[in-house]
């Protein structure tokens, strides 16, 4: 059994293999941060690759924290911040995304079209604090959410699928809620089929809303993304 872990920029690879003659590659693509090829000893039925993304990896240290206070908004709309890749911009709603953060973080998994693969997960780790700052209780929710699109899909933020999604609501005044955990798509999840097909497009995004003149902060300590794949696991 091999092990070998290879750092593509911000991308972490792990692969887990039995090695045998033949050659597989895989090109990770960490939108225009990083850029790896990486050619691979080929691999028995047991080969599994892991590709991580440590997402904090891609916000420079100090702006791990952010603390704003909402402005007048008749509609309620909410605050947006985009992780991957990462945007200094607070964005409202209903604004346009700018063309290079739309595409998100692409990814082409080594996934074998025939038979397909089914040993395939994904998992979305976070610890974040969210803060309400001001003397109202009227900061109504905070949302991190990851989503999956077709590498065709030029906006994943637009018109990505749903996967994960961690949340809190209601946070009265001067306290703080924790969103921390690790939860996984398998098959028959939303997204699943979409990684499946090989090449994808994923978006992790921050989503904000309260009354005006609410001061919000959120402070991250991890955000991570974890996809498994064991590309012969249908081969008979």
């Amino acid at each position: 059994m091999g092990y070998r872990c290879v750092r593509a920029g911000k991308t972490m690879i792990r692969i887990q293999a039995v090695w045998s003659r033949r050659s597989v590659m895989a090109i990770i693509l960490a939108g225009t941060a990083a850029c790896a090829v990486l050619l691979l000893p080929g691999c028995k039925v047991q080969t599994r690759y892991s590709l991580e993304v440590d997402v904090l990896s891609y916000i420079p240290e100090d702006e791990r924290a952010r603390e704003w206070t909402a402005d007048d908004d008749e509609n309620g709309e909410r605050y947006r911040v985009i992780f991957l890749p990462y945007s200094e911009q607070l964005f409202r709603e209903s604004e346009p995304i700018a063309a290079e953060f739309q595409k998100g973080l692409e990814v082409d998994l080594p996934v074998v079209e025939d038979p397909g693969v089914d040993d395939l997960t994904l998992s979305f780790q976070i610890d974040a604090d969210v803060f309400n700052r001001s003397e109202s209780d009227d900061f109504k929710e905070a949302a991190f959410r990851l989503l999956a699109a077709p590498h065709s899909v030029e906006n994943v933020y637009a018109d990505g699928t749903l996967m994960l999604t961690f949340d809190a609501t209601d946070i009265p005044a001067g306290e703080s809620r924790t969103l921390a955990g690790t939860r996984t798509i398998r098959r028959g999840d939303p997204g699943f089929e979409i990684l499946a097909a090989g090449k994808a497009r994923l978006g992790l995004e921050g989503l904000f809303r309260s009354d005006p003149g609410v001061t919000m902060e959120y402070v991250l300590n991890v955000l991570r993304v974890k996809i498994s794949i064991r590309p012969f696991s249908m081969l008979p």
